[in-house]
């Protein structure tokens, strides 16, 4: 009886740790519908997600080559105001077609008038019928005294950028564009200055 008991005992362990395992598996897991459903679900709601982040990452790029095309833009203007405010009034003169200009910057002054300094020369370089690909043109600052050569500015638009006189008043006309390497955002800016020689 002993035996008996021993081999029901043994077959009524054996029933239950199978409903464990067969309980304990059905907790563990998912049945393929059920994960079918999750990643349905999760699909739905990250879309909207990732549509904002790329539009989100589109805007900063954007706003980037904004500020890097003003910024060029900026400062290819600010140095040419200081040399056309240290002209001298009335020396400039335009050369081919508006592409150049050229002006006296006052020198010494000899108790009524300022005597002529050094001449220099801004001139708009780079091929007019490439001007989406303008990434070699530039502006050229020339002392024609001391040949000093300085290249200022990149990406310069040469069909719309040019220099002009109104009155005494030199204007410079300068368009400036960028294109971002990361999406195919491209921008433009033109800026004109009107700057008064301060000397006479």
């Amino acid at each position: 009886m002993g035996s008996t008991q021993s081999h029901c005992v043994n077959a009524i362990s054996f029933r239950k740790s199978e409903r464990d395992i067969s309980k304990s598996s059905r907790l563990q897991g998912f049945s393929l519908l059920e994960l079918m459903i999750y990643v349905g679900l999760v699909g739905v709601l990250t879309a909207p997600i990732v549509a904002v982040t790329q539009q989100v990452a589109r805007a900063t790029h954007e706003a980037d080559l904004v500020a890097r095309v003003v910024e060029r833009n900026s400062t290819i203007l600010d140095r040419m105001s200081d040399d056309f405010r240290n002209a001298i009034n009335g020396s400039a003169v335009l050369d081919n077609g508006g592409k150049t200009i050229i002006l006296d910057l006052a020198g010494t002054f000899d108790g009524s008038t300022y005597t002529p300094g050094n001449t220099i020369r801004y001139h708009i370089v780079g091929n007019s019928s490439q001007a989406e690909d303008s990434s070699n043109n530039f502006i050229q600052r020339v002392n024609d005294d001391t040949g000093e050569t300085l290249s200022i500015g990149s990406y310069i638009d040469v069909n719309s950028s040019l220099f002009a006189l109104n009155g005494d008043g030199i204007v410079a006309t300068i368009t400036n564009f960028g294109t971002s390497h990361k999406t195919d955002i491209s921008t433009r800016m033109t800026q004109t200055i009107l700057i008064f020689p301060l000397n006479n």
